[in-house]
């Protein structure tokens, strides 16, 4: 459990720098869609039971399958950092399509961080209202997309050193996938 938090944590902190590289309109479209992908995403964590949720988690295939979607996600975004450090002179097409989807790709690893986090907030407080519970997380989500990110890029001001920090959450998370995959 302490491995899946770890991971979670650092895919929070990859999504906030990756949408910190964003404008600030589609710094707040990101948020938007997250708080929507929380909202509906409290249907499917309030149907599962705390027991079920852990077996789920203790399932060798489900976190083998999770450690390749976090390797997939990670090197989508490694991928971001090693094309932003050592840009091209000449763009073909394609070239120019893959910058823009590297450019675009927030970390899809993220959704399932804010599953787990919300599943840990259901268990841990039991007995609140379900759809009071998916508003207040909604508009917690995008408060934090919106101004964790802004705070990031406030703090972190040199793009280089924000894409640094990117790289090395990555590879800590591809480190932590492979430790899940454990018995």
């Amino acid at each position: 459990m302490f491995l899946l938090a770890a991971i979670s944590s650092l895919a929070t902190i990859s999504f906030l720098l990756k949408v910190g590289f964003y404008p600030l309109k589609w710094t707040v479209f990101a948020g938007v869609v997250c708080a929507i992908i929380v909202f509906f995403a409290t249907s499917w964590v309030t149907g599962l039971s705390q027991e079920a949720f852990v077996q789920i988690i203790e399932n060798r295939s489900v976190r083998l399958n999770a450690a390749l979607m976090v390797f997939l996600d990670s090197a989508i975004l490694l991928a971001f950092c090693f094309h932003n450090t050592f840009p091209s002179a000449k763009s073909a097409p394609v070239q120019r399509c893959l910058k823009q989807f590297l450019s675009v790709y927030p970390g899809l690893v993220f959704g399932g961080a804010v599953c787990f986090f919300q599943a840990q907030l259901f268990f841990r407080f039991a007995g609140i209202d379900f759809s009071v519970a998916a508003w207040i997380s909604s508009l917690v989500y995008l408060l934090i997309v919106v101004f964790g990110s802004l705070a990031l890029k406030k703090i972190i001001v040199e793009r280089h050193l924000r894409m640094e920090l990117l790289f090395v959450t990555q590879i800590l998370m591809i480190i932590l996938s492979i430790f899940i995959t454990g018995k």
